[in-house]
């Protein structure tokens, strides 16, 4: 083990050799042990969200706090082991390629009527097909309801329809939000249906 000092009296670095070292003097880390971390990157590999593996961890180590350790554990796992991460820009070019309206023939391809992706802290991206817009004349109610769960990024997948006298719910389309508690989502999503 090597000991640098620095002597305050002429600024010069000093370097000493010591053959013993106190292991029992080291600080307790914050960091999860590691058959712990190794077991939250398999689960990671496997594609469980966040919430999963927090859950299955409780279960598994019921003692344990983990806060945050499991979504930096995720975070950095899935950034090496993922072969492409949808950027902006990939993300804008899938967009753009969807933006016109499929003939009317084409009933059941999907496009996009509106789309908004600067970064991940702005994305609204309307997803609908010309048969899911044809409920639109059977109601005059919207029902909207939201998830987390099945996206990647754990973005808020938005899903809106109409239902009928039989309350039978028929999709209008899907939409990738970057928050649900913000207004102006709502007003951009109710302006691009009303077009």
């Amino acid at each position: 083990m090597f000991h640098v000092l620095l002597a305050e009296s002429n600024n010069k670095f000093t370097l000493f050799k010591s053959e013993s070292h106190n292991r029992v003097q080291r600080n307790d880390t914050t960091r999860l042990k590691s058959p712990i971390r190794d077991t939250v990157r398999q689960m990671s590999d496997k594609d469980m969200t966040q919430t999963q593996i927090r859950k299955a961890v409780s279960v598994i180590h019921p003692s344990l706090t983990v806060g945050t350790k499991i979504k930096n554990i995720v975070q950095y796992s899935r950034l090496k082991t993922r072969k492409s991460i949808i950027s902006i820009d990939n993300l804008q070019i899938w967009c753009n390629q969807y933006l016109n309206c499929p003939s009317p023939d084409k009933l059941h391809d999907a496009f996009v009527p509106y789309y908004e992706a600067i970064d991940i802290n702005h994305i609204c991206i309307c997803i609908t097909t010309r048969q899911l817009l044809s409920a639109c004349k059977y109601s005059s109610t919207l029902a909207i309801d939201c998830t987390y769960k099945i996206t990647y990024n754990e973005l808020p997948l938005l899903v809106f329809g109409t239902s009928d006298l039989n309350r039978h719910f028929h999709p209008l389309g899907l939409c990738l939000i970057s928050t649900d508690e913000s207004a102006d989502t709502f007003k951009t999503l109710f302006r691009v249906l009303k077009s």
